[in-house]
């Protein structure tokens, strides 16, 4: 017997079924799943379909899976990180296997700027080596103004996407999502970082199974439901000491000037020893090789330590030329800290590589971090004041502009997606001629096609919206994920009454219909396609031909 017909047998047992019956649940011949236990490999549907009818729980989805894939998604550590040695020490202690049977977590806990995110990277790089099947990463977005924090089922996706789930074995239900990534990493040593999440709700369900893996959680709130019920060791981040704000900023800083321990000091206090102001500090300091630390120093005297971080941040902008200020002004209109170069040029309005030029010199000056090859991240607070110096210079005009192109962008993106994952279908949506680089997918097509269309999710264009909440609705329906599709295109329906869209109202009605009958309830879909149907009459619209059809009329 193979592990999985071995596995197999076990949950029969434990069920008292026969393997006669399990062909009669599963719809498989006996003398076919007779092969199966003698040791031919299972197929994945037929893994799916027994796990299914026997509620394993992702069990026997999991042992298909012979070569299991390692994912290495950690970032890189921050190269001039500085201090935390006691919170280290204390963190890398709580992630040693101690020979107990308990998931090991840890929680990083503290206000913004305070490098929650460098401390968590460190660690987990730190102790990488102790998980050898892999590291897996996810920024939960859980505090990034009007972002939306990243719901469980869909980091659930990207975690098995990156363990090569594939995904059509991937349960519609968030339970059943959990489930199936608990058995993966049943019996692996992997390390999950959980970066910025917004309660201990969020990532109740992103917990491993396996007590040789160990979770790295950082949020701005306190974890204490996390804490309870899992006994994390806990770590509250405030501000550096002034030693370790003094040491930062001598790191960074090149030349004689950071010989001037007094001044270094000031600066340090004057930034309110919080990190992300250090080392924003420190590169303006690089940048004004006429300027002296004192002067800079003095430059924050006369403002609160609230106001000094903005400060700060008004020292690098200042520092750009006119289209670098511009890419830094509304690349912060993106909804959600993550933006790929392709984003940006759709906000902006220039070429790709003339976005990605932009790009790396704002990281160049730390007001982005570069996290992929094509990728950027905004910390928060930048992006707020960005946000703030947007509003300021540019018109309301030029930001509903930017909006508009990006929108845009994200919809031809989507409709792109959805060809990606089904080709086979028959895609009715027709988009107008468009000037925008749309987001590829030549990688995993689900995972980027999550990223892509979870951001997309806080455009405010109500015509835009209706059309792009359905192109959403066929990507879940492309992966079997009907109550997703459904709740995209009940939100369009809502959208399209409100502007008064009545085309797109019978579209949406139409596609609630197709929804509906694909997952099983054909009476609901009829219902549907019968309000389409009278619309698209009262409309004289030849599209009431083919709800005809689908009703048999």
């Amino acid at each position: 017997m193979t592990t999985f017909s071995h596995e197999l047998d076990l949950v029969l047992t434990s069920r008292g079924l026969s393997w006669r019956r399990l062909a009669k649940l599963t719809g498989y011949t006996p003398g076919w799943l007779i092969k199966i236990k003698n040791g031919a490999p299972p197929s994945a549907e037929l893994a799916r379909r027994c796990d299914e009818v026997l509620e394993a729980g992702g069990t026997l989805i999991a042992l298909t899976h012979a070569q299991p894939v390692r994912p290495a998604q950690l970032p890189a550590a921050t190269a001039s990180f500085v201090g935390r040695a006691d919170e280290l020490l204390k963190l890398d202690e709580a992630l040693r296997d101690d020979g107990s049977e308990a998931l090991r977590v840890v929680t990083i806990e503290g206000p913004p700027g305070t490098g929650k995110t460098a401390l968590a990277l460190r660690l987990a790089n730190d102790v990488a080596a102790r998980f050898p099947d892999g590291h897996l990463y996810i920024d939960l977005n859980g505090f990034s103004g009007d972002g939306v924090p990243v719901a469980p089922a869909q980091a659930l996706e990207e975690f098995l996407g990156a363990l090569e789930v594939p995904p059509d074995e991937i349960p519609a239900r968030p339970e059943g999502k959990a489930a199936l990534f608990r058995s993966v990493l049943a019996h692996r040593r992997v390390l999950v970082v959980l970066d910025n999440a917004v309660d201990s709700r969020q990532v109740q369900h992103l917990l491993p199974g396996g007590t040789g893996c160990a979770v790295v959680v950082t949020s701005r709130n306190r974890l204490s439901g996390l804490a309870v019920r899992t006994h994390a060791t806990r770590v509250a981040l405030g501000p550096l000491s002034s030693v370790d704000s003094v040491r930062l900023l001598t790191t960074m800083i090149t030349g004689d000037r950071a010989d001037d321990a007094d001044a270094l000091a000031e600066l340090s206090r004057r930034c309110a020893h919080v990190p992300l102001a250090l080392r924003i500090a420190a590169e303006h300091v690089n940048n004004r090789p006429g300027a002296s630390l004192r002067d800079l120093a003095e430059d924050l005297a006369v403002v609160d330590d609230d106001s000094a971080v903005w400060t700060v941040f008004s020292w690098s902008y200042r520092g750009l030329d006119a289209a670098t200020a511009r890419m830094f002004r509304l690349v912060s209109l993106h909804p959600g800290t993550l933006v790929c170069v392709s984003a940006a040029a759709a906000l902006t309005g220039e070429t790709h590589q003339r976005a990605q030029a932009l790009l790396k010199s704002l990281a160049g000056m730390h007001l982005v971090d570069q996290a992929g090859r094509d990728w950027y991240r905004l910390h928060d607070l930048l992006r707020l004041y960005g946000r703030e110096c947007s509003r300021a210079e540019d018109s309301a005009e030029d930001r509903h502009t930017a909006v508009r192109r990006l929108t845009e962008w994200y919809l031809h993106s989507a409709v792109a997606a959805n060809e990606a994952l089904a080709p086979f279908r028959v895609h009715v949506l027709e988009l107008p001629p468009s000037a925008v680089t749309t987001m590829t997918f030549d990688g995993p097509v689900a995972a980027t096609a999550r990223r892509a269309l979870r951001m997309c999710e806080e455009i405010d264009d109500l015509y835009g919206q209706g059309r792009k909440l359905v192109t959403v609705a066929d990507v879940h329906v492309a992966l079997a994920e009907y109550d997703e599709a459904l709740d995209c295109v009940d939100r369009s329906l809502v959208v399209r009454r409100e502007v008064g869209d009545r085309w797109g109202e019978a579209d949406s009605l139409t596609r609630r219909g197709d929804i509906l009958r694909d997952a099983g309830d054909t009476r609901l879909g009829e219902k549907a396609w019968l309000a389409a149907l009278a619309l698209y009459e009262e409309l004289a619209d030849p599209r009431a031909a083919d709800i005809r059809s689908r009703l048999m009329l």
